[in-house]
């Protein structure tokens, strides 16, 4: 499978740049947030929404490129049912490969945070000197 089509996404296609960033947020009450193409939902635990995430993400691309998602169904004369198809391996690889970028990306505003938290001491740390010689002026 190569690189995505954006031909054939669409007209009212634009790439929102970081958008996935976005979409994962996490709430005062330890409740993480998925809102992503239209879909919302809420979950306890931080891996159920990377996976809910991943998934959206994968199958929100696999529809605008028109690829099947699944295999298709198969009827099964002696219960009268149909079965619903396996899920695709480019689907599977899809999903996987999004979930590393988020993880990725989550680890990295993780670095960015401590950076900036001790980016902020040390300015803290260096007014505090500069105040301190600056209240020890001579004239």
């Amino acid at each position: 499978m190569g690189k995505i089509d954006f031909q054939k996404m669409g007209d009212d296609y634009m790439p929102d740049h970081g958008g996935i960033e976005d979409a994962l947020m996490k709430t005062e009450a330890t409740i993480y947030v998925v809102y992503r193409h239209n879909v919302y939902k809420r979950y306890l635990s931080r891996s159920a929404a990377i996976d809910c995430l991943a998934r959206v993400t994968a199958t929100q691309v696999f529809n605008r490129q028109q690829l099947r998602i699944r295999e298709p169904s198969i009827y099964n004369a002696e219960s009268d049912s149909w079965s619903l198809g396996e899920l695709t391996d480019g689907y599977i690889r899809c999903r996987e490969r999004a979930k590393r970028r988020i993880l990725r990306l989550i680890a990295k505003k993780r670095a960015i945070d401590n950076w900036d938290r001790d980016y902020k001491k040390w300015i803290d740390n260096c007014q505090r000197t500069r105040d301190e010689l600056f209240s020890r002026k001579p004239y």
